[in-house]
């Protein structure tokens, strides 16, 4: 679920900076993914804390 959840940030809520080298397209995000994939794990977990049995 978590995993959906990265994906849909990524490509929904975050802007890339879009450059190309040579005949490539970069996308570059603000964030890292990983760093995404962090903030909504602790976001579940406590979530889950603070409302036990949800």
């Amino acid at each position: 679920m978590a995993v959906i959840v990265v994906d849909l940030v990524y490509l929904k809520y975050l802007k890339a900076k879009i450059t190309y080298e040579h005949d490539r397209r970069v996308e570059t995000y603000p964030f890292a993914r990983n760093a995404i994939r962090e903030a909504i794990y602790n976001a579940i977990t406590h979530n889950c804390c603070i409302f036990p049995g949800t």
